[in-house]
């Protein structure tokens, strides 16, 4: 498995969003059809994935015309994270219906 760096100290800095994108994105590797799914528009899901990747000073997906393609970090990292994600989600804001 990839190592991620310092994994336990910067899952701490991830949102739930955070999580529940990297879930959908390691279930359907389709960036529209997360944020369809999470009830976020396509540009907000791409920038949570780029704060992701910030935080983990790693490209996570490579970019193509036919959507993304895990790297080993972003696999290692979407399995971790659908196993945390199953234990909060899903959480939804009382107003919106909204993943936080």
């Amino acid at each position: 498995m990839p190592q991620l760096p310092d994994f336990q100290r910067l899952i701490g800095r991830l949102r739930l969003r955070h999580l529940a994108l990297l879930d959908s994105l390691g279930r359907d590797p389709n960036l529209g059809r997360a944020a369809k799914t999470l009830h976020m528009a396509q540009p907000t899901a791409s920038k949570l994935l780029r704060e992701i990747e910030h935080i983990f000073e790693t490209t996570l997906f490579t970019r193509n015309r036919r959507g993304l393609a895990p790297t080993p970090a972003g696999q290692a990292l979407t399995r971790r994270a659908g196993d945390l994600s199953g234990n909060f989600l899903p959480v939804r804001t009382r107003d919106s219906g909204r993943v936080c």
